[in-house]
């Protein structure tokens, strides 16, 4: 390491006393050259909006057959999820302390606006028969935008198809209602079902009322 002194003075002030440090010269080389890496891939995860874990929770008509409800209605087999609240008065249901009227009813993807009857007596049976079904699905949060703006939950169903052999049918008749569903084949490709239910509650209570 070497240094140098520098002495400033000027007539009439004061001398400045500059004490200089020399570092030696490290040499360096300046290279243009570019230092190559190996090639860094950044992808996204697999998360999706779409495919986003939410409270789904599925039955099917087995299911259903084996639980004790009042003519084994599609509606009043949602009282046995968690998080459902209803009475034996009405097949309709609530979902996590919301309104009745907060829940989306589909069928095979087409929304049901009244798929109850009786409704003068709160609803007590839906208009889907339960050989109809195939399976039911209740989203009780999460679901996608495309369920409408429903807050609750929505509730799925989904029809079974028909019989592609054979034409079959099947009547049932109790105290609350009366169904038919008929099913067979269409053409080689396809099959084709037809449920027909009438509920004749409406036309009993009228009658015990007035005795």
């Amino acid at each position: 390491m070497m240094h140098s002194i520098v002495n400033l003075s000027y007539l009439m002030f004061l001398s400045i006393l500059l004490f200089f440090l020399t570092m030696p010269q490290i040499g360096a080389e300046n290279s243009n050259q570019s230092m190559k890496m190996d090639e860094i891939v950044i992808t996204p995860g697999k998360f999706s909006i779409v495919d986003r874990i939410r409270s789904n929770l599925t039955l099917s008509k087995k299911e259903i057959d084996n639980f004790p409800l009042i003519d084994n209605d599609i509606m009043r087999s949602a009282q046995i999820f968690p998080g459902v609240i209803s009475n034996d008065f009405s097949a309709r249901f609530n979902v996590r302390g919301g309104e009745k009227d907060e829940i989306l009813v589909r069928l095979d993807g087409m929304e049901l606006y009244e798929p109850f009857h009786l409704q003068d007596y709160g609803g007590a049976l839906s208009v889907i028969d339960l050989g109809l079904l195939d399976r039911a699905d209740l989203l009780m949060g999460g679901f996608p935008a495309k369920y409408g703006g429903k807050m609750s939950g929505v509730f799925d169903i989904v029809s079974k198809d028909g019989d592609r052999d054979k034409i079959t049918g099947n009547l049932g008749i109790d105290l609350i209602n009366a169904h038919v569903l008929l099913e067979g084949p269409l053409s080689k490709q396809g099959s084709w079902i037809l449920s027909i239910r009438r509920g004749y509650f409406d036309l009993l209570l009228p009658m015990i009322f007035s005795l």
